[in-house]
């Protein structure tokens, strides 16, 4: 007995268009719950150092309760064993280490953490003999240490500079101004921006897979409002996932290379006092009296001419005069 043919189900639109939405459901789905795993990463993260630092304080307390000899700062009673000795693992000479007299003891570094994103940044001003030749100095240094320099402006008797170090290299850095010449003052300021970093990572990844996916959905479309609807969305992620790689670069790139801002200034000179006593003082008076004397003569000169003109202006008076009393008469 022959079977009829079976035939394929015909999509209308209205099922097409549910397809559609429970594919960008799970896509919006998805990309949600990549954000909430980077959240609950983030704040274990800022968790973790928090129990870290409060472990290292708790540490620190109980070291500093014994002093050096190393006998409990509660107590004043030592057990002893059989032997009369004092009961320890350790002799006290192995308590404490020996500390020359007048030598501070050297506190240890704490480890960095690798997985830490900290930027740093700093300035200083320096005082030396041609700036110029410092901000060249530095610059050299900085390009040879694998920084750059973004900015230099040189002036007269000042120099100012903005250059990029790798971030092990701030102390050298620092360092170096002070072979340069005499540092007058110096700042460097830390940011951790662990957490910014560690959820821009999340938030990328989450965009990369939704990208991904309406790819496949473009791809797999068989009407053209699946294709606009699907290429309008892809735009929107790949603009958004654009913007978060160049913050993210942006972070990388200022936790990779420190920023320093330096000043180089020239030392002003001290104006110079000659010593006086009594030809200083006499060289004083004639300076004195040679300035009023052309003081006087300049004064001088200045007057003859209104002088003049008020001699003729004498002289017209007087004539007028005789001649109108030789007419009274």
């Amino acid at each position: 007995m022959n079977r009829p043919p079976t035939q394929t189900p015909v999509l209308d639109d209205e099922r097409v268009a549910l397809m559609r939405s429970g594919v960008m459901g799970a896509v919006d789905t998805d990309v949600r719950r990549r954000a909430r795993r980077a959240r609950l990463v983030s704040v274990g993260a800022g968790i973790g150092a928090v129990v870290l630092v409060i472990g290292t304080g708790l540490q620190l307390v109980g070291t500093g309760s014994t002093d050096v000899s190393g006998i409990p700062a509660g107590g004043s009673s030592v057990e002893r064993g059989d032997s009369g000795g004092v009961a320890g693992p350790t002799d006290l000479t192995e308590a404490a280490p020996a500390v020359e007299p007048g030598q501070a003891p050297v506190p240890e570094a704490e480890p960095v953490d690798p997985d830490r994103a900290v930027i740093t940044t700093g300035s200083a001003s320096v005082i030396v003999d041609d700036p110029a030749d410092a901000a060249l100095e530095l610059a050299t240094w900085a390009e040879a240490e694998g920084g750059r320099v973004d900015q230099r402006t040189d002036r007269d008797q000042l120099s100012t500079l903005t250059v990029r170090v790798p971030a092990g290299a701030v102390t050298a850095a620092l360092e170096k101004l002070a072979q340069l010449g005499e540092v007058e003052s110096s700042t460097v300021q830390e940011v951790d921006v662990t957490t910014e970093v560690v959820d821009l990572d999340a938030r990328i990844e989450a965009l990369e897979a939704s990208v991904a996916r309406l790819t496949e959905l473009i791809t797999a479309a068989t009407t053209t409002s699946e294709v606009i609807e699907g290429e309008t969305q892809l735009t929107q992620r790949q603009s958004e996932l654009q913007g978060l790689r160049a913050q993210r670069d942006t972070l990388g790139d200022q936790v990779e290379l420190s920023t320093l801002d330096v000043t180089f200034s020239a030392d002003p000179e001290a104006p110079s006092v000659e010593p006086g006593g009594f030809l200083g003082g006499l060289q004083t008076g004639w300076d004195a009296l040679v300035r009023s004397v052309n003081g006087i003569v300049e004064g001088l000169g200045v007057l003859v001419p209104w002088l003049g003109v008020a001699a003729l202006l004498a002289l017209v008076v007087t004539a007028a005069r005789r001649v109108i009393r030789r007419r009274g008469r």
